[in-house]
């Protein structure tokens, strides 16, 4: 009896020196961590300045708290990304407030008051137009259609066949010396909502004896700046002594009174884009006893008839427009779809990559004579049924770089210049254009991409630092396992498209 009352005491003495030494043992690993409530809610910043103190914490104790704390950062921050980026790109709108087209008639003149400016047709020369804000400031001085031969056209009985609020028609003679050879027709629409929709068709006689034609379109602006499709910079109209090719094969064309096309407040845009191309001539002549400075619009070769429009962009911020609110919404929810996709990825890439590697060092429990389980003890043998979750709650916190990442990516745009883009047309030209010709030589752009690179290797290496926290696996072995993951992370993105 003596003997196995000493051989109990020994057993007590070896379990109270194996609890001593586990203790030791966890001691040297950084001991255990007291959590407070609102402890990881910390979390998403220590990651950021103190990451391996942080994992430690985490893998001991991994709440979701912190985890949605980061979403949160994550889209505040994005958010903040896209208003400074809405600052910054300042979109052409046509028309003010809309309203009702209204025809005012004069002696002199048909005068449109429209939503997009007042458009007016001289009496005695009904076929030429001049444009104008609604508050009378020039847009175009004068603009005329005609058409342009080997002979010279003269005009001749023009007549005013429709004038109402929302139509107009005119038709003129075209005289080759005293023969009638044809007549031009220019009819217009006016509407609340849509842009004017202009058409010039010429109609030949049977005394047309003419070889090619061309329908040209005039234009005397009161600024010399134009700016093009496919062109980064605008062209000065004033630096052409005569009327000289400046563009072929292009649908619009833009004016403006600065040489600088993100400095224009407003512009008056002609398009053609439901035509077809056309080509641009430029410079200083004297069309039909006007001197100046005049835009040359050559549409097709025999091409008897034309349809355009004339209105005024005023530019404004893109955070000002109406359908920011949309496209920000939209934004944001590819931002937290991309979000979630790319935890999951990673996580899971993380996840299966170190079970292949090693197992995860499981830590050796005494049996409980007890058959009633503890709460504590019926906690952790839920966790080890499912030992991915807090594993993957331990990853999320990696994506704490990335609110860095959108913080320091909104300090630099705000130092961008502005870009004005015209979001309505048809252009050839993209906003993704403009912002590579105009942002990328800048040293805010060089600086943001090499970030990139840094966040990116950054992100690496936090995972590195949860694997070796929750795993407990050599530094060089957790290291290969996050390169290995993120590899496959960055092809799944650029697969699906994230």
């Amino acid at each position: 009896m003596i003997k196995l009352k000493k051989t109990n005491d020994d057993k007590e003495k070896e379990g109270e020196k194996k609890e001593e030494k586990q203790k030791e043992e966890a001691e040297a690993e950084g001991g255990e961590i007291e959590h407070y409530p609102l402890k990881s809610l910390i979390y998403p910043f220590e990651v950021i300045v103190s990451p391996f103190k942080a994992f430690k914490e985490i893998a001991q104790n991994p709440g979701v708290k912190g985890f949605l704390l980061i979403i949160v950062l994550f889209i505040a921050t994005s958010i903040g990304v896209e208003y400074v980026y809405g600052s910054k790109i300042f979109v052409g709108v046509s028309g003010g407030q809309p309203v009702l087209p209204k025809l005012d008639t004069y002696l002199d003149a048909y005068v449109y008051v429209t939503s997009f400016g007042n458009y007016t047709f001289k009496s005695n020369a009904p076929y030429t137009m001049n444009y104008t804000f609604i508050n009378e400031t020039p847009l175009t001085q004068y603009t005329i259609f005609w058409v342009n031969t080997t002979e010279t056209l003269t005009p001749a009985n023009p007549l005013v066949i429709i004038a109402n609020d929302t139509f107009y028609q005119t038709t003129v003679d075209l005289n080759q010396t005293a023969r009638k050879v044809g007549n031009l027709s220019l009819t217009a629409k006016f509407s609340q909502y849509e842009r004017p929709k202009f058409s010039v068709i010429l109609n030949k006689t049977a005394e047309w004896n003419l070889s090619d034609f061309t329908i040209n379109w005039f234009i005397r602006p009161p600024s010399p700046y134009t700016y093009l499709a496919n062109l980064t910079t605008t062209l000065d109209l004033t630096s052409e002594a005569t009327l000289s090719l400046l563009q072929t094969n292009v649908t619009t064309a833009e004016l403006g009174n600065t040489n600088s096309i993100n400095d224009w407040k407003f512009s008056i845009l002609s398009d053609w884009s439901d035509y077809g191309n056309a080509t641009i001539y430029g410079g200083n002549t004297t069309l039909f006893t006007y001197s100046g400075t005049w835009l040359d619009v050559v549409f097709g070769a025999n091409d008897p008839k034309i349809d355009f429009t004339t209105v005024n962009l005023t530019y404004s911020a893109l955070v000002n427009t109406s359908f920011f609110g949309d496209q920000l919404l939209f934004y944001e929810m590819f931002d937290v779809l991309s979000f979630f996709f790319s935890w999951l990825v990673y996580a899971v890439a993380l996840f299966l990559i170190a079970n292949v590697f090693g197992e995860q060092r499981k830590e050796e429990k005494s049996e409980k004579e007890s058959t009633k389980e503890s709460e504590e003890e019926s906690e952790k043998r839920s966790k080890r049924r499912r030992p991915w979750l807090p594993f993957f709650i331990l990853v999320g916190y990696v994506f704490s770089v990335f609110i860095v990442r959108s913080a320091v990516s909104a300090v630099l745009i705000s130092t961008l210049p502005k870009i004005n883009f015209q979001l309505a047309t048809q252009s050839e030209v993209t906003l993704s254009d403009r912002i590579n010709a105009i942002w990328s030589p800048t040293l805010a752009n060089k600086v943001g991409t090499y970030f990139n690179f840094f966040v990116e290797a950054w992100f690496t290496m936090l995972g590195a630092i949860a694997v070796h926290a929750s795993r407990k696996m050599p530094w060089a072995k957790a290291i290969m396992i996050s390169i290995i993951a993120y590899f496959i992370y960055f092809t799944v993105r650029m697969f699906i498209g994230f």
